[in-house]
């Protein structure tokens, strides 16, 4: 699956949810190691929410609501928990060899290549916000 390679402040700005200001503002602001999405959050830009949402609409990436789904932690058995954390992630089903895993970045194909590649089973990557995730 070929993914966008739009940035976030792009599809922020073109989806009309902050001004290409606020996006520069952003960028000169926010910490070298901190992505620009909790950058806008922390400064309430854009509440956490709209981010997400803004984001799988644009990439057409589901966004799943983790708190309305009743999780099993017998998933997380098969995860290394550091590789869970790497990415802001959390297994959320398991049917046959598919795994829905939420991701705080489910476009990253790298991130979703090697989840897989440690795991065995086939991924499929949606949104989950990321304060439901580290919850």
């Amino acid at each position: 699956m070929s993914l966008t390679k739009k940035r976030i402040g792009e599809i922020l700005v073109d989806g009309g949810v902050v001004t290409p200001d606020i996006i520069d503002e952003a960028l000169q602001n926010k910490r070298f190691d901190q992505k620009i999405g909790d950058y806008l959050v922390e400064k309430g830009h854009v509440n956490e929410s709209v981010l997400y949402d803004s984001l799988s609409d644009q990439l057409k990436i589901p966004l799943l609501d983790l708190s309305q789904l009743e999780l099993s932690g017998s998933l997380l058995e098969l995860f290394d928990k550091d590789l869970l954390i790497k990415y802001t992630a959390f297994p959320v089903s398991k049917v046959g060899s598919l795994i829905t895993l939420a991701m705080e970045a489910p476009q990253d194909e790298e991130a979703v290549n090697e989840v897989a590649e440690h795991t065995g089973f086939d991924i499929n990557a949606v949104f989950g916000l990321k304060s439901e995730i580290l919850d």
